[in-house]
């Protein structure tokens, strides 16, 4: 016999009563991609157009930009695990805890899937090819993909840990990731809306921060854009021809960089939006440091490009 449906309507739920415990309320972030973004779904080289950006998806981010921040602040991996543990939650164990973060996703306008049109269009860009390892294959798209999309992560938590953990986390992520399959290489790269600080560096008002929880990185800045692709497209290219030069011992050279295209969010109206093509080096200790700066050496020499030093390395 058939279940039959409940007739009362669910109560209405509270910020505090989600995260209980604490003083919680909504901060709402609005975002947009401003590249392509492919895959992304729970079915392997498919895009969920309902709903292409999870609220579990966007969890792993931040944790992952969270402990990329903060590793630094921590003597060792267990004191790292256990403040992650205590913001974002961990699974049931002894030592398991809930999360004090309540994330959720929603779309604002439905995601517009890339046409084969336009799928050939981004294919015939020899960077972007290049660039998108697995996702194109001779000329041809391995992997759905959609264009631009805005949605909105609202963020339930109390104001000091948004303040202190989780709009960090959030900053790094869209200045840094993104969405999708190939974000080092500048797919499914976010803006942020209303974001009032500068592009680089960080504003006069902004709480002292430990040496160590920021990482050491240079930004390799090219030429001001009207369009996010072009920007993409540019330093994707210059990228690429580095690549090119001569052979390169082997290893993971490419690991440490990111390639994408930065919105500024100084510009908000849409004539004056500018964009910047960003090339961001994570400088690691290790034997691959001499070999990741052979690759840096050649892209700082390419036309165009200058360099921004942010925070200095500590071995």
């Amino acid at each position: 016999m058939p279940r039959k449906p409940p007739s009362a309507a669910p109560p209405d739920l509270r910020p505090e009563a989600v995260v209980s415990g604490h003083k919680a309320r909504e901060h709402e972030v609005l975002l947009s991609t401003i590249t392509p973004m492919f895959g992304g779904s729970a079915r392997p080289a498919e895009v969920d157009l309902a709903q292409p950006v999870s609220a579990r998806t966007v969890r792993g981010h931040l944790r992952f930009w969270w402990r990329a921040l903060n590793g630094g602040c921590f003597g060792s991996l267990p004191a790292l695990f256990k403040a992650e543990s205590h913001i974002w939650g961990s699974a049931a164990s002894e030592h398991g805890s809930p999360s004090r973060v309540d994330i959720t996703v929603e779309p604002l306008r439905p995601a517009p899937k890339l046409s084969d049109k336009d799928l050939r269009h981004l294919a015939a860009e020899e960077g972007v090819a290049y660039g998108g390892y697995g996702v194109f294959d001779r000329g041809r798209a391995l992997v759905e993909g959609v264009s631009r999309f805005p949605f909105k992560v609202t963020a339930t938590c109390d104001d000091d840990l948004w303040q202190r953990d989780v709009a960090p986390a959030i900053r790094a992520w869209t200045l840094l990731g993104g969405v999708g399959r190939r974000t080092r290489r500048g797919f499914g790269s976010l803006r942020q809306y209303h974001e009032e600080r500068a592009l680089f560096g960080l504003p006069e008002d902004a709480p002292h921060t430990h040496r160590y929880s920021m990482l050491p990185a240079t930004w390799l800045v090219g030429p001001a854009q009207a369009s996010s692709e072009k920007a993409w497209f540019w330093i994707l290219d210059k990228f690429k021809a580095q690549e090119r030069r001569g052979p390169k011992p082997r290893g993971r050279l490419a690991s440490p960089v990111v390639v994408k295209a930065v919105a500024d969010p100084r510009a908000t109206a849409p004539e004056r939006q500018t964009f910047w093509p960003v090339a961001f080096q994570f400088r690691a200790p290790g034997g691959s440091r001499h070999r990741i700066d052979q690759v840096w050496r050649g892209l700082t020499a390419a036309e165009g490009l200058r360099r921004v030093t942010i925070g200095e390395f500590h071995d």
